[in-house]
C-alpha cells in the first residue's frame, strides 16, 4: 500500500510540473489545444506501456517486486528531470 501511495504522490507532482511547463512553453494561443491534445495522447500511450510492463513483471516476478522496481525507476527519472529543469532554469535567468 505504501508503494502505491508514493506512486500516486509522485504521479500527481509530475502531472502538475508537466502541465505548468507545457502551458509556459506554448507561445501562441492558436495551436495551444492541438499541442495539449498531442501531449495528453503521448502521456496516455506511455502510461499504457508502463502499466503493461508492470503487468508482465507482476506475472513473472511478483507484484511487490514489480511496483518497487518501477517506483525506483520513476524516482530516478523524476529527480533526474527535476535537476535538469532546475539547471536549465538557472541558466536562463
Amino acid at each position: 500500500m505504501g508503494i502505491f501511495m508514493i506512486h500516486n504522490l509522485f504521479g500527481t507532482i509530475q502531472q502538475m510540473i508537466q502541465g505548468t511547463l507545457l502551458q509556459e512553453s506554448i507561445k501562441t494561443e492558436k495551436s495551444r489545444a492541438t499541442i495539449v491534445s498531442v501531449c495528453n495522447a503521448l502521456d496516455a500511450g506511455v502510461s499504457v506501456l508502463i502499466l503493461s510492463l508492470n503487468g508482465y513483471l507482476s506475472d513473472y516476478y511478483g507484484i511487490g517486486l514489480a511496483w518497487q522496481s518501477l517506483a525506483i525507476v520513476g524516482l530516478v527519472l523524476f529527480f533526474g528531470m527535476l535537476i535538469y529543469y532546475k539547471r536549465g532554469r538557472v541558466k536562463q535567468a
